[in-house]
Formats: C-alpha cells, sequence, structure tokens
C-alpha cells in the first residue's frame, strides 16, 4: 500500500493521472464509427501504441511499431485529439506532457536529453536535461525543474532562462523561489536561483498559499516563510515528518511509534491512535477537508476536525472527486464512498481504478472492463479487454481483445 506520507506530498503538489491497462497506437482509420451498447465508438479500433493522456484530451501516438506492438528504432511520437484525429506530427523518439499548460518535453532518442515544446511543436528549448518536471509558482506560471549532471534547477518557459542547476533533490516551490538542498540539508533559493537561506534545516516542508512553511532544524521545529524568516518556533508534543503541510487542517505528530493529531495552535487534538502518518487533505477550504489514516495496515477515514468518520476499512483509498466519492480497495475488490464513509452502491466487481476528474471510473467483472459513474450506475459495459480513461474528459481508449488495436469510446 502507498504510504499516506507520499499522498500527502502528493495532494500538496497537485499531481494526478487515471489510467487502467497499457495503452498503444497507429494512424486512425477514416470509416465513421460504429455505434454499439457498451459505449458510443469515437474512434474504431485503429491504435496499437499509445502513451500518456494529457489534461486537454490529447494522447501521445507511437508509430511505426513491430507486430506485438513494441517500438521500434524508427517508431516517431505524434498526439492525437480525442476523437483519434492527428494534431501533430514529429520527429521525436518521445514527447511526454508535463500537465503544466499546454507544454511537452521530447527527446530525439532513447535514452537521449529532453527538450522543451508547446503542443504546436514549437520548440523552446533543443535537448539539454537528464529529466523535466513540473514546476508551478504560487501564481499559476509554469516553470520547469531540469536536471543536468545529478542537480536540479528552475527553467522559465516564459523568459527562456533557467537558474543554476544547484540542489540535489527535487526543488518545491517557495514563495516566487525554491526549496533546494545539499549534502542533505535544505536552504531557500530566489526565483534566479541566488540563495536567500543557506542549506542548513533537516527539511524544509511544502509552503502553503500564505507563502509559510514548518521546518525542522536539529530538534527544533518552527515556521519559516518564503524569504527565510524564521517567524515561530513550535514546541510540540512529539515528531513531525518532512511532508507537514500547514493547510488549515489538523497536523499529524508522531509519538512513541504512534501518529495522532495537533489542532492550528499546535496543541494536542488526539493523542496518538494511528500506525502512520496522517493525511490530511484539503478541498478547498477547511471544512470540506478529509482525512486518511493506518491502523494495522488498514485505511480509514476521517472528517476535516480529525474525527473518525469510518474506522480503518480498506487497503488503498483513492481521491475524492469534487462531487466528494473515491474509489477505495479491499483485496481483489472495491468500492465508492462518500465524504462520509457512506457506501455507494455498484456492482459486484473484481477491481475499480480511480476516478477520472469527471467521476467516471474503470471496473472489472468477469475478466472484463467496463465503467461506472460516482453514483455506481454502469455506463460502459464490462465487455472491453482493456480500458483507459481520459484524465478530464468522457472518453476513454479501449481494447475489445487483449493485444488488440486501440479505440476512443464515449463514456456518455
Amino acid at each position: 500500500m502507498k504510504s499516506l506520507s507520499s499522498i500527502i506530498l502528493a495532494v500538496a503538489l497537485g499531481f494526478c493521472l487515471v489510467a487502467c491497462g497499457q495503452a498503444e497506437l497507429e494512424p486512425s482509420s477514416t470509416e465513421a464509427p460504429p455505434q454499439t451498447s457498451e459505449g458510443r465508438v469515437l474512434a474504431a479500433p485503429f491504435a496499437k501504441a499509445i502513451g500518456p493522456i494529457d489534461d486537454k484530451g490529447r494522447t501521445v501516438v507511437y508509430s511505426p511499431v513491430d507486430a506485438s506492438g513494441a517500438l521500434t528504432v524508427e517508431s516517431k511520437a505524434r498526439l492525437v485529439d480525442n476523437m483519434g484525429k492527428t494534431l501533430l506530427e514529429t520527429d521525436y523518439r518521445d514527447i511526454w506532457p508535463l500537465y503544466t499548460g499546454d507544454y511537452y518535453k521530447f527527446r530525439l532518442v532513447t535514452d537521449g536529453p529532453w527538450g522543451l515544446m508547446d503542443a504546436q511543436g514549437q520548440v523552446l528549448q533543443d535537448p539539454f536535461a537528464d529529466a523535466l518536471e513540473p514546476f508551478t509558482d504560487k501564481d499559476g506560471n509554469p516553470r520547469f525543474s531540469y536536471q543536468k549532471e545529478g542537480l536540479w534547477g528552475i527553467y522559465d518557459p516564459q523568459s527562456r532562462t533557467m537558474t543554476p542547476a544547484l540542489s540535489e533533490s527535487l526543488p518545491l516551490p517557495a514563495g516566487d523561489g525554491f526549496v533546494y538542498s545539499q549534502k542533505d540539508l535544505f536552504g531557500l533559493a530566489a526565483g534566479d536561483g541566488s540563495p536567500l537561506v543557506e542549506p542548513v534545516f533537516d527539511w524544509i516542508g511544502p509552503f502553503a498559499d500564505d507563502d509559510r512553511a514548518l521546518y525542522r532544524f536539529g530538534d527544533e521545529y518552527g515556521i519559516i516563510t518564503a524569504q527565510g524568516d524564521r517567524v515561530k518556533t513550535l514546541d510540540l508534543p512529539g515528531r513531525l515528518e518532512a511532508t507537514s503541510f500547514l493547510n488549515g487542517l489538523p497536523l499529524a505528530y508522531e509519538k512513541d511509534g504512534r501518529w495522532g493529531l495537533l489542532d492550528s495552535d499546535f496543541k494536542v487534538l488526539r493523542e496518538p491512535f494511528a500506525d502512520a502518518a496522517i493525511a490530511m487533505i484539503s478541498r478547498g477550504s477547511q471544512d470540506e477537508g478529509y482525512g486518511l489514516y493506518e491502523e494495522k495496515g488498514r485505511v480509514g477515514l476521517l472528517d476535516a476536525k480529525g474525527k473518525v468518520l469510518r474506522k480503518s476499512f480498506a487497503d488503498q483509498v483513492g481521491p475524492f472527486t469534487p462531487a466528494g466519492h473515491a474509489i477505495y480497495r479491499d483485496g481483489s475488490q472495491g468500492g465508492i464512498i462518500d465524504l462520509k464513509g457512506k457506501e455507494v452502491s455498484l456492482p459486484e466487481n473484481q477491481g475499480l481504478g480511480d476516478f477520472n476528474a469527471l467521476g467516471y471510473a474503470p471496473f472489472k467483472q468477469g475478466g472484463k472492463w467496463g465503467v461506472v459513474n460516482e453514483k455506481g450506475r454502469v455506463v460502459v459495459k464490462p465487455t472491453l479487454a482493456e480500458l483507459r480513461l481520459f484524465i478530464n474528459g468522457s472518453q476513454a481508449w479501449f481494447r475489445e481483445k487483449e493485444n488488440g488495436p486501440w479505440g476512443i469510446i464515449s463514456l456518455n
């Protein structure tokens, strides 16, 4: 099971992907797609090799491929839309969405350096980096972390400038600047990469919207601003971890190997009751937040104030949709709960994928895949060999037979 501490950081940084099965493609047929009872077909099966789907409904396509669907030395990447229509042809070996605006990283050869382009194919930076990852500042402006020779810096596509590569770990946003690390210690840098605070902290946590974060300096815990000012030291009853986040919700702390919760004044709200760090997750306001805790390897649900809504009941609980529903997994089966922990009725199944942004999830029944919505209603019957949902759309890639070609269906 994924650790709850990793869930805290992933949610704080806002990364999200939805997929079920693998995907691969080649050029689309021009024939009119047929209608089926398993979902309206938007593109009849034509695809042998696809890569990731971006948040605007575009899919990376590789062609040509061999008979098994594997890439060859001649394979090139292109983009298709949610109807299977080609939007952009490239001569690149690989392109990959960065989920921050309309930007893609690309490389010319397998294991080669990455460059940066927009979704229209305009090259913003020739291949230069061993790795490129999203980095969004507090105002939502897209920037990117780049890695060269084991060190990370920040690239700005608007000014087409980059800071020096000085961080040993992936930088985290801090106001207009970022958190960086050297020799396993952490400091703060300005937007141009010049150091604001030397790397002396054991850790600096994710920054909140008010440009404040928690830090640890030896035995000292406190609050630091994005400008590097230590505004408060904290007298705590236990230990915090590096993903601790000031999001207005109760804060998890550890004492004697168990985890409890602190209130907004850093006083004990709940004595330790969980076996692992508790993930308190904001949904836009404090009242709409929720928490996940672990006990004896099982996950339970808390409300925004740390009250247990449902005792540990699942192996894993996925993210909640805007309407307040989440997929949980319990052994080989799955279910749907709302923010109060109540079950949503749905068909018996042998597995569920997480919801996409519109509240659709793949489910498995009798060895085949279908789709349910967050009310538990079947919108695509379980007759398909594989499914891969679009992140922000009401479409999905599907395979009728294992290792067969892929097509696109509508989910509504």
